[in-house]
């Protein structure tokens, strides 16, 4: 029988880096599922989660008559991919980790019945420095929102409860457990890209390097984005503000960089750091992470470290960028306010890029957004100034 390669998360561990790099590899006998995107999580997510995942296409905009289109879409594109003459096919979705036993077992079989064996990929990471990424990306989607009453719950991802469940359907023998770690040697110059061609025994020369899109951020900036979304801003309302967020985090990253190295501190997750979890997760890995010398160690509150903000030197640095981009800014302005005129120029440009076509239009979108997120009354006094 054919063999399907399904390379299964676990999210923050290069997916998308090994994504951008397969996308479009094609070789004798091996080649990667064209399945519309690199990213596969969507597609099979949608085939195999009852009920196909409908809550989420109705909540975009999908009619039930629509929502059957693209299943049947879907499964159509699937099955094409899976009778190509290759006899290994690639797919990647971090997503696909997250299928509870049923789903997985309706993928294994619909593949078997396609002529495909499924093997099974899937990467973990050590718990302090996978915690760390999690929180940074929860952040930049404003889903973390962490103030001193959350300190001691947990980030909870339940990775072995993941993990367990690929075992469980695909058995130990098709389920490759692999340590990111292990990309990081400098054996590997592109780390995860080169560490997986190995595994799957491509030539890594034949593999581009990715550009990759889920860039991370500096500690300032993810400090000041945990506290600026939980502000009154608006934050995530509409395709045109969600595509806005990242030049924003962009732009915030670019100002507020120091050249120091200021990273977001993985020792002070510790108190996110979901023990218990990883305890369970240890079991199934034949080289256990160490984990009770981290956890023994004394945590401070993890609010503690997202409010050490040294906010003369953002001021400063963001006042110093407003200049270079000759962006008008008053001079009186706090960190919070800085940073919300960095948000609106964010929109501005945003606005630009999708086709506004002169910097009037784009000007009065700006303006629009500025009453739609009731720009604070202090920082509007201050802009009219400007213009005055």
């Amino acid at each position: 029988m054919k063999t399907a390669i399904v390379h299964a998360g676990l999210h923050k561990t290069g997916t998308t880096s090994i994504q951008g790099s397969l996308a479009n590899y094609k070789d004798k006998h091996t080649i990667y599922a064209d399945l519309g995107r690199p990213n596969h999580s969507i597609v099979l997510k949608t085939l195999f989660h009852p009920p196909n995942l409908f809550k989420h296409w109705a909540n975009l905009g999908l009619s039930p008559a629509e929502h059957r289109e693209l299943v049947d879409h879907y499964r159509l594109k699937l099955n094409e991919q899976l009778q190509q003459k290759h006899s290994r096919i690639l797919f990647s979705g971090e997503e696909i980790s997250t299928l509870d036993p049923e789903s997985l077992d309706r993928m294994k079989s619909h593949f078997k019945e396609q002529g495909r064996d499924i093997e099974i990929f899937v990467f973990v990471r050590e718990p302090l420095s996978m915690t760390a990424s999690i929180i940074q990306e929860m952040v930049k989607w404003g889903d973390l929102l962490h103030n001193e009453s959350t300190d001691n719950e947990p980030v909870n991802y339940l990775f072995s409860e993941r993990v367990g469940n690929l075992l469980q359907i695909f058995g130990k023998e098709k389920t490759h457990i692999c340590y990111y770690e292990d990309a990081l040697s400098s054996k590997y110059p592109r780390g995860v890209i080169d560490y997986f061609a190995e595994l799957l025994g491509i030539e890594p020369e034949k593999l581009p390097s990715a550009r990759s899109t889920n860039q991370s951020i500096n500690g300032t900036s993810f400090k000041l984005l945990n506290q600026f979304f939980q502000t009154d801003i608006v934050h995530n309302k509409g395709p045109m503000l969600q595509a806005a967020r990242w030049t924003f985090i962009q732009m915030l990253n670019d100002a507020v960089k120091t050249g120091k190295d200021d990273k977001v501190s993985s020792t002070a997750v510790r108190s996110k750091v979901n023990w218990d979890d990883y305890r369970k997760l240890n079991s199934l890995l034949d080289r256990p992470y160490e984990i009770d010398c981290h956890q023994a160690s004394t945590a401070e509150p993890f609010s503690r470290y997202c409010n050490d903000i040294d906010h003369a030197e953002v001021c400063k640095n963001l006042m110093k960028y407003f200049e270079q981009h000759a962006i008008p800014a008053p001079a009186d302005c706090n960190t919070h306010e800085l940073v919300s005129l960095l948000f609106y120029q964010a929109l501005r440009e945003h606005a630009v890029n999708q086709g506004s076509t002169t910097p009037i239009q784009s000007h009065t979108q700006s303006q629009r957004n500025k009453l739609r997120f009731n720009i604070p009354r202090k920082l509007a006094q201050k802009l009219n100034r400007l213009k005055q």
